[in-house]
């Protein structure tokens, strides 16, 4: 343990101390401050812009106006109407105090915005609200009842229903932004992880120092030093990331419209990305030992892009879509694919237990197989010289 220590304080020490790794990390850090304050500024005046939505109509319509109030409260949108001749309705629309004016009289209407294209919403409830007036109109003068026939009318229409349940949530924009940046992080977090493992593992080789290093230690207590140490600086980093975006959201007041509880879902992030990096980097590192040069490094770990790859665009599009779908079940409790689906699928849905466990286990025994794997391919590999060798003669040589 205390030579797995050392090496692990070694590649620690190695990581912080080059300048790349600090000023990504600097720069990855104010772009997430920044992000954060810069959604909260759009989403905010957008707010600001569509609280309450000011419409004018002319003396001859002014009995439109409660019709479209009480259209616009129903589609959760807030309409003041107020009466305004055409000159005055310019005037304010020019200023930007009006959204738009509905002039004229019936069977002779206009609807007049500042510019084009207009509001396309707003549009419609007006449409809605000249028909429903019209058509009160005419049912009154027929000698009906307008409310008791738009009652009916809405009693009539049907229920929408599923067959299948696979989705399970509607579009919530603030659950997809937690779940993507999550993604984004674990996905950084791994394939930073894996280059500055490959990156040592072929210096190391390169100049001969793994020779010496050998002579003091054995070849699973150096790889075993060096996937703890990365491991270790990995993780804080990305909770440092994760932290300072919760941070920023905060301070910006974003943190208010997220409806996600963050605390969990920092643990859980930790949790999947230690198992993502052990089923992954493990493997990362060991392939690294077929290199023979920094040249080689690209081709011999391209597989482990490729096969990062599947997970992360199936967890981006997959669960966030149809998260208690049964191929979103299946894949979140498939080896190589849980560490990317489940942890979308919790922020989404509640888990069952036993989908859960089973996706910790599956992952458990895949580790084991990543590590078996690696130290096979790691052993063989690092005191290869020559030309690159290839992964069947590694696990094929005694």
């Amino acid at each position: 343990m205390r030579e797995i220590a050392l090496v692990a304080r070694r590649e620690m020490s190695a990581a912080m101390g080059r300048k790349s790794f600090v000023i990504s990390t600097i720069i990855v850090l104010v772009a997430i401050v920044a992000a954060s304050f810069i959604a909260a500024y759009f989403i905010n005046r957008h707010a600001e812009s569509t609280a309450v939505t000011n419409v004018g109509v002319s003396a001859e319509l002014q009995d439109v106006g409660p019709v479209l109030e009480a259209m616009g409260a129903a589609s959760e949108r807030t309409i003041e109407v107020q009466t305004l001749d055409s000159a005055a309705a310019d005037t304010e629309l020019l200023e930007g105090d009006l959204d738009a004016w509905l002039g004229g009289s019936l069977g002779n209407t206009e609807l007049r915005f500042k510019s084009a294209p207009g509001d396309s919403e707003l549009t419609q409830l007006v449409y809605g609200a000249m028909n429903s007036y019209v058509l009160g109109a005419e049912i009154s003068d027929l000698g009906g009842d307008f409310t008791e026939v738009m009652a009916n009318v809405g009693a009539s229409m049907p229920e929408l229903t599923f067959a299948e349940d696979n989705m399970g949530v509607g579009t919530d924009f603030s659950k997809l932004a937690v779940a993507w940046a999550m993604l984004a992080l674990l996905f950084f977090g791994i394939v930073m992880s894996g280059s500055l493992i490959s990156m040592g593992v072929v210096e190391e080789k390169a100049s001969r120092v793994v020779e010496i290093l050998l002579a003091t230690i054995t070849p699973t207590q150096l790889f075993a030093g060096k996937v703890v140490g990365i491991g270790i600086m990995a993780l804080g980093q990305i909770l440092l990331y994760a932290l300072a975006g919760v941070g920023a959201a905060a301070v910006s007041g974003l943190l208010g419209s997220v409806s996600v509880p963050i605390g969990p879902q920092l643990l859980w992030l930790a949790f999947w990305f230690l198992v993502g990096f052990f089923m992954f980097v493990v493997l990362w590192g060991g392939l690294s030992a077929l290199a023979a040069r920094q040249e080689d490094v690209g081709s011999v770990t391209a597989p482990m892009m490729f096969l990062l790859f599947i997970p992360f665009y199936t967890a981006m599009y997959l669960p966030t879509n149809a998260p208690n779908s049964t191929a979103s079940e299946i894949t979140s409790m498939a080896p190589f694919m849980a560490p990317f689906v489940m942890p979308v699928r919790q922020v989404f849905v509640d888990v069952p237990a036993w989908q859960l466990a089973t996706a910790v286990v599956v992952s458990l025994l895949t580790i084991v197989l990543s590590v078996w794997l690696a130290a096979r391919v790691y052993h063989r590999g690092v005191l290869h010289t020559g030309s690159r060798l290839k992964l069947t003669e590694a696990l094929t040589r005694g």
